[in-house]
């Protein structure tokens, strides 16, 4: 009868480790599933970023070159008002552009 509650004890004393094994591994689980999810979530924001960054420098671009543009006519609208005091048309801003103006 001895032995068989040392046998008995031992059991339960496994089962005990085993239910908190499983419990930690469950955990862990669930911990990589949502790190998993976070990681990809990250990455798309970070290409969005990316991809907004892009857009960005390529607007800047038609900006400069706008900019550009509008100093040019500017001097010349300058070297004209003296003689015939005749403006130029101002030049119209490039199509990326155009519709954040």
């Amino acid at each position: 009868a001895l032995i068989g509650q040392v046998v008995s004890k031992i059991s339960q004393r496994e089962t005990a480790r085993l239910s908190v094994l499983e419990a930690t591994v469950t955990a862990l689980q669930e911990r990589v599933r949502s790190l998993e999810s976070s990681l990809r979530d990250s990455e798309s924001a970070y290409r969005q970023t990316v991809d907004a960054l892009r857009e960005a420098e390529r607007l800047g671009w038609h900006a400069l070159e706008y900019g550009r543009a509008w100093r040019s006519w500017y001097q010349d609208a300058v070297d004209d008002l003296p003689g015939g005091l005749v403006l130029p048309e101002p030049p119209s801003p490039p199509d990326p552009i155009a519709d954040r103006l």
